[in-house]
């Protein structure tokens, strides 16, 4: 085989994804660490104190057992759908603080969240119909929304990244949500004012629904 044919075959048999260097972290534990060093709540949305009681809560098991026979204890499973759910992240950016590797945290994050959702799917569903109602809803416009001087005076929520169409209020309903410049502008699926240049008075209200979004969130 000369160098050529080599390199071809080289080539072809590389493997395509990029290499993560796991090794070079180490395996997350909660009880090791100490709040210092981690930000809990930048990482997590939480404080350590308070995700122990969250995994009571969702009674989250002591190990996940992934289908082709991962093992990951209950509560480092827990800290990767957090983790995951606080901002949106490649797996990728995931390893060093796991020390897995992007197949084995995909795998438990997918085995974590099933395990949640079936276990509290129906409370959802619940909640659906007791504070996602009409009258709930417009409730909440005029005094959690309206009240912090929002230029729409129908806004419900805010919503960013990709788009979600189980998001959108029913037909019948005059509510809508607020995303942000990516979104297109429809009856249900409002957006900030993109036109420039940018007048004082859509300035104004691009500016008052930033402030209710930061306010709300």
């Amino acid at each position: 085989m000369d160098e050529e044919e080599f390199l071809l075959l080289w080539t072809a048999s590389k493997y395509k994804n990029p290499d993560f260097p796991v090794e070079c972290y180490t395996f997350f534990n909660m009880d090791e660490k100490h709040p210092s060093e981690v930000n809990y709540k930048a990482e997590f949305r939480y404080e350590k104190k308070d995700i122990p009681y969250m995994a009571e809560v969702l009674r989250i098991p002591y190990e996940f057992k992934c289908r082709q026979g991962t093992v990951c204890d209950g509560m480092t499973g827990l800290c990767i759908v957090l983790k995951r759910l606080t901002h949106p992240c490649h797996f990728g950016d995931m390893i060093s603080s796991f020390w897995l590797s992007v197949p084995e945290l995909c795998m438990i994050y997918n085995t974590a969240i099933d395990r949640i959702f079936n276990e509290h799917s129906d409370l959802v569903s619940q909640w659906n119909n007791t504070f996602l109602g009409a009258e709930k809803l417009q409730n909440y416009v005029l005094d959690s929304v309206a009240a912090k001087g929002a230029a729409l005076r129908n806004c419900f929520g805010f919503v960013h990244g990709t788009k979600n169409e189980g998001m959108t209020p029913e037909c019948w309903q005059t509510l809508c949500i607020y995303g942000d410049p990516a979104y297109p502008l429809t009856t249900h699926l409002q957006a900030p004012f993109r036109q420039v240049p940018i007048t004082a008075e859509t300035g104004a209200f691009n500016k008052s629904m930033s402030n209710v979004r930061v306010a709300v969130e």
